[in-house]
């Protein structure tokens, strides 16, 4: 057996099999400091083992599905209701809002609790635009929804081919008409200061505007890959394109996209 006490460092100039005895070439769960020495890292300690889905971590709680149980994850699995089909999170201050089809729900410091209608005053929130919150007749509960987000005090949902949307600031609260038609099921979703950008299996959609009922819509790319989106800062764009907001970024049939203000790409 050959043990190696030292070695001579990073080589970049021959190839790996020139190397020579103490040249460094791959190692796993190591720390290198900066005057080259190699200690072992302590790596990741596995709580449990299985087949974890829809995983995600709000204010110290980490929610995962299980075996088609959505609870969660700690040192060990504590469920706390079951789900049939993919779920989707909306963080709303200390609560995660999250949707399943026809199920949804809140998640709050570990605890599941019911997602229903309730009417807010308009002393109880703050209401930059000024939206109109005059209770109304005819409101119903959250849709089956696959996909939900949260733009300027509404809660969106992907409703198949229809986004809709909840009443200001009561996200468990839809009036029967409170839909826009797109005409394609949506595939993603995502925000930014100045409106929305929505994805369908036929194209990409941005919907200017700051609210539900003034928003203006046009197409600004090819179909979005279904899920296929995230947030990136926009100091990681380049120089010219730099802003100072999360940029949403997707997934398209003819490539990845990013978003800016104004339905820029």
């Amino acid at each position: 057996m050959t043990t190696i006490s030292k070695f001579s460092g990073f080589r970049n100039d021959v190839a790996e099999d020139r190397f020579e005895l103490g040249d460094f070439a791959v190692c796993n769960n190591v720390d290198l400091d900066e005057t080259g020495r190699v200690t072992k890292r302590a790596g990741l300690v596995q709580l449990h083992a299985g087949n974890y889905t829809c995983v995600v971590k709000h204010r110290g709680f980490t929610y995962a599905v299980l075996n088609g149980e959505l609870g969660v994850v700690g040192v060990t699995f504590t469920p706390l209701t079951t789900v049939s089909t993919t779920v989707c999170y909306e963080a709303v201050d200390d609560q995660l809002y999250w949707v399943a089809g026809n199920q949804h729900g809140i998640l709050c410091a570990g605890e599941l609790f019911e997602w229903k209608a309730h009417r807010a005053s308009a002393e109880t929130v703050v209401n930059p635009l000024n939206i109109d919150m005059a209770p109304k007749q005819g409101l119903m509960e959250p849709p089956i929804a696959s996909k939900l987000m949260l733009y300027n005090g509404r809660m969106y949902f992907a409703c198949g081919e229809f986004l809709m949307y909840s009443e200001p600031y009561d996200y468990g609260y839809l009036e029967p008409e409170n839909f826009i038609a797109l005409g394609a099921p949506i595939t993603t979703m995502g925000y930014v200061k100045t409106g929305m950008y929505i994805g369908t299996t036929q194209e990409s959609l941005y919907l200017a505007g700051a609210d539900a009922d003034s928003l203006e819509m046009k197409i600004v790319a090819s179909k979005a890959l279904d899920g296929a989106y995230s947030y990136i800062p926009g100091q990681s764009l380049p120089e010219k394109l730099r802003v100072d907001y999360p940029v949403p970024v997707w997934a398209t049939s003819q490539g990845i996209i990013a978003g800016l203000s104004d339905g820029q790409i």
